[in-house]
């Protein structure tokens, strides 16, 4: 069987793709011009942390710890990916920022799932 017939690698793969959306996803949110009221502002510094989580996530990764770190920086990146979704909720946001939000959370409920998947196979 080639590696691209390999269940594990096509999970590497999906989580590396969705790691990518989320950063684009982000970027995108911390670039938008307006951030003059006080929930832009609150909810820019809680997509930095996201940002910072998804740093960590990216490097335990790259660096090839073990499994235990993997575990702990994807639990710390869907921690912030919640209270991000969260605050946005409960904030003014408007429907598209809170649709980019959760959108931005089920990728990173996704990428715990594959790696579920990638260390069960």
């Amino acid at each position: 069987m080639s590696t691209a017939d390999d269940p594990s690698e096509i999970r590497l793969h999906q989580i590396a793709k969705a790691i990518q959306d989320l950063d684009e996803i982000v970027v995108a949110l911390l670039t938008s011009p307006s951030s003059s009221k006080p929930w832009q502002r609150l909810l820019r510094q809680l997509l930095h942390e996201v940002d910072r989580r998804m740093q960590v996530l990216r490097l335990t990764i790259s660096m090839e710890r073990d499994d235990s770190e993997i575990s702990a920086a994807v639990r710390d990146l869907l921690a912030a990916l919640r209270q991000a979704r969260s605050f946005g909720a409960r904030s003014r946001a408007d429907q598209a920022t809170n649709a980019v939000l959760l959108i931005a959370q089920e990728l990173g409920q996704s990428i715990d799932k594959w790696r579920h998947h990638a260390t069960d196979g």
